[in-house]
């Protein structure tokens, strides 16, 4: 799943391998079809936003992430050969998520043009830059009703919840051990502003959302939420989170 260099491994092989294909036969379109860990809605990412991302996008779902961030996604190696979106079809878990890429691909494949776009009475939802909240390297995550003496911080079991709709301002996520923000998250913006302060804060031991915001990716699987980040956020908005 990463199309960074150096490809000098198993999963390097097959990903210059991949890339190669993609040269050779140069085609139209190009979906890299996914779901998450956790429970959520469908939604797709994309380097760019113009009518053909748009019309991609709005074969799957009706929510488009556009995205500063690079971490080796194959939209980030390919866009110079076609226009790329990811999908996340829903949870891995979620029957919806299924249904989701079923009709989504029947679309793409009987369609005559999948660039032109559909017509549609429901708008798409654009977010733009997306934060990640990630976890220090040391820190000691659970789940669960309350923080124990192995761990740094606790998150809510039902926190997946919160990948739908709305997070608003002073929603309790879980607890933390310190006072210090920045001794347990860190998080940076486009701009590389630090925006920790921005996302969440601590009162009398609790983690609560410092404003409204959507958030996604929410998992509570505590190894990839350790290996990857704890969520994805922009502003209630849709914009990006600034300090």
């Amino acid at each position: 799943r990463c199309f960074k260099e150096p490809f000098d491994d198993e999963p390097g092989y097959l990903a210059a391998e991949i890339l190669e294909t993609l040269k050779r036969y140069k085609p139209e379109s190009l979906i890299d079809m996914h779901n998450t860990s956790g429970s959520g809605p469908s939604f797709a990412v994309a380097i760019y936003e113009d009518p053909q991302h748009d019309a991609l996008t709005e074969l799957f779902t009706k929510r488009l992430i556009v995205t500063h961030l690079r971490l080796g996604a194959l939209m980030e190696v390919t866009e110079y050969l076609c226009p790329t979106v990811t999908i996340e079809c829903g949870g891995r878990l979620d029957e919806s998520a299924h249904q989701i890429a079923w009709e989504g691909l029947n679309r793409y494949f009987r369609l005559e043009s999948v660039l032109a776009g559909q017509e549609s009475q429901e708008s798409l939802e654009v977010l733009t830059n997306p934060v990640r909240l990630e976890l220090k390297d040391d820190c000691r995550l659970r789940y669960g009703e309350k923080l124990s003496e192995e761990s740094d911080l606790c998150l809510l079991p039902s926190i997946e919840q919160l990948n739908s709709g709305i997070t608003v301002k002073d929603t309790q996520l879980g607890w933390v051990a310190t006072d210090d923000l920045k001794a347990v998250f860190s998080s940076k913006n486009s701009r590389e502003e630090c925006v920790v302060n921005e996302l969440v804060y601590i009162k009398d031991g609790g983690l609560f959302a410092k404003r409204d915001l959507k958030l996604f990716m929410i998992t509570n699987n505590p190894e990839i939420a350790k290996m990857d980040c704890l969520f994805y956020a922009v502003r209630d908005c849709g914009s990006e989170v600034v300090a």
